[in-house]
C-alpha cells in the first residue's frame, strides 16, 4: 500500500533551498544567446534636459506560454502518455497570435517515431475529450486550442473582452494565514464518439 503524502508532509520534506546555492546555472554557457529586438516605440523619455526616443525590448524567440496553477497541472497529469506527448509537440506548433492549428500528421508522426494512425487518432480524441483541443468541423486535422491551458502571443490582444482586472492581494506573512486550497477533481469526460478525427 502507497502512503498519500499530505500538502503538509511534502512542505516537511521539501528542502530549505538557499538562493546563493544557486547564482550560477551550469546549464546557462558561454553559447547560450537571448535574442533581443531593439525598437523604438514612438514615445520619448527625458534625459537631462533633453527627450529622445524611448527604446524597447523585446525578447526575438517565439515562446509558447503554459499557464501555470494546480488545476491546468493535474489536469495534463491525467493525460495518458500518448497525448500528453501530442500535448508537448503542440506546445511548438502554435503559431503566435492564433487559437486555432493545423497539425501535420506526417511530420508528427515522423518525428515522434509513430508507425500506426490509431496512435495519433488515440492521443487527438484524449486532448478533445480534457478540452485542450476542439475539432474544426470544416477541415481535417485542424483544431481550435484551449487558451486556458496554453497560448503563443498575448491573451490580452486576443481576447479584449474576456479582460478581467485584478487587485494583487499581500501574500501573508504567516503561514498559519494561508487558507487550503479546494481539491482539484478529475475533468468531466466527454464520450469518444464526439470527437471524430
Amino acid at each position: 500500500m502507497v502512503e498519500k503524502i499530505t500538502e503538509d508532509d511534502e512542505m516537511k520534506i521539501r528542502p530549505e533551498l538557499k538562493p546563493e546555492d544557486f547564482t550560477s546555472n551550469p546549464l546557462v554557457t558561454d553559447d547560450f544567446q537571448v535574442k533581443v529586438r531593439v525598437f523604438k516605440d514612438g514615445s520619448f523619455v527625458r534625459s537631462g534636459e533633453e527627450l529622445i526616443p524611448k527604446e524597447v525590448q523585446l525578447e526575438y524567440n517565439h515562446k509558447t506560454k503554459l499557464f501555470k496553477d494546480k488545476e491546468n497541472r493535474l489536469i495534463v497529469s491525467f493525460l495518458g502518455p500518448r497525448a500528453q506527448r501530442l500535448f508537448i509537440w503542440l506546445l511548438f506548433e502554435v503559431e503566435n497570435g492564433k487559437d486555432f492549428l493545423w497539425i501535420n500528421v506526417h511530420r508528427y508522426m515522423k518525428e515522434n517515431k509513430i508507425a500506426d494512425m490509431k496512435t495519433y487518432r488515440a492521443a487527438v480524441v484524449e486532448l478533445c475529450r480534457y478540452m485542450f483541443l476542439f475539432k474544426h468541423p470544416n477541415y481535417k486535422n485542424v483544431f481550435w486550442i484551449n487558451p486556458r491551458y496554453f497560448f503563443s502571443g498575448s491573451l490580452m490582444n486576443k481576447y479584449p473582452n474576456n479582460l478581467k482586472y485584478i487587485s494583487e492581494e499581500p501574500t501573508p506573512k504567516d503561514p498559519t494565514e494561508v487558507k487550503p486550497s479546494e481539491p482539484v477533481q478529475e475533468p468531466e469526460k466527454k464520450e469518444p464518439s464526439e470527437f471524430r478525427v
